[in-house]
């Protein structure tokens, strides 16, 4: 058997989802198992363009969603690579 290469960006079908299907898709990997604490799922919601983008990130956090999380911050090599580029800052961060 193969095993299966982990991705180095923290992205996965999940993410995909969260970014552009309706909410009955992203139920339905919830119910299959997707676990809300992989993908940076959290970042690609408030990236979501469309009316119930609020309910999937309501959805995401009651399925345990880490909110005081910055992208990347896990994945030390990423994170370096990403940090020119701005990683953005906790959600419960006030704005400055």
């Amino acid at each position: 058997m193969v095993p299966i290469p982990i991705p180095v960006w923290d992205y996965t079908p999940t993410s995909r989802a969260v970014y552009l299907a309706p909410l009955e898709v992203i139920d339905y990997l919830f119910s299959r198992g997707a676990d809300a604490r992989c993908g940076q799922l959290l970042q690609y919601a408030v990236h979501r363009d469309t009316p119930d983008a609020l309910d999937v990130v309501r959805r995401l956090v009651e399925q345990g969603a880490p909110i005081n999380e910055v992208k990347y911050e896990k994945e030390p090599v990423v994170y370096w690579k990403r940090e020119p580029f701005g990683l953005g800052r906790h959600f419960t961060e006030p704005r400055s």
